[in-house]
């Protein structure tokens, strides 16, 4: 008998107003774009999941923020913890690779994915001032200061909502 294969799930924690802003964004190319209270509700209902997911062991987290401003720290140990080398060149690599995924039709709003790893600040870029208000009254940033807490992300700058 080989070695014992265990499926690992990486769940990619970003902030509630990014994501919300972001995928607001995405969904405008879409045959149904969602609009803000829609992606509210999918980042609370997400962010929920990953939180009853926390005591799995096949289930691994990663949050954006650390991602975006440590990828070779973060990526080091996301690989450690689900079995795998480590490779430099994985940084190098990734772009082209990535770039390989995305459709151009379905997914254009993904055609900078092979810039590099870095922050992005959509919610600045693409949402008003009362609009981001009025998102951040609407998340339940205690689902993501919980899952913050039980498996050691970085620290909370406010609440799962930063500007």
């Amino acid at each position: 008998a080989g070695p014992e294969t265990r499926l690992s799930f990486v769940h990619v924690i970003r902030d509630g107003l990014q994501t919300v802003a972001s995928l607001h964004e995405a969904s405008r190319g879409w045959e149904g774009p969602y609009d803000l209270d829609t992606c509210v509700r999918r980042w609370n209902a997400d962010v929920g999941f990953s939180l009853r997911r926390t005591a799995s062991p096949n289930d691994h987290f990663v949050f954006y923020e650390e991602l975006t401003t440590r990828p070779e720290a973060t990526l080091r140990r996301l690989a450690a913890e689900i079995g795998l080398g480590w490779e430099p060149e994985i940084l190098e690599r990734y772009a082209g690779v990535a770039e390989r995924l995305v459709t151009q039709r379905e997914e254009a709003w993904k055609a900078d994915v092979g810039r590099g790893i870095r922050p992005s600040a959509t919610a600045e870029r693409t949402l008003g001032e009362e609009q981001r208000r009025r998102v951040r009254r609407s998340l339940r940033s205690t689902l993501y200061e919980q899952l913050r807490e039980r498996v050691g992300g970085p620290p909370a700058e406010s609440g799962g909502a930063r500007e």
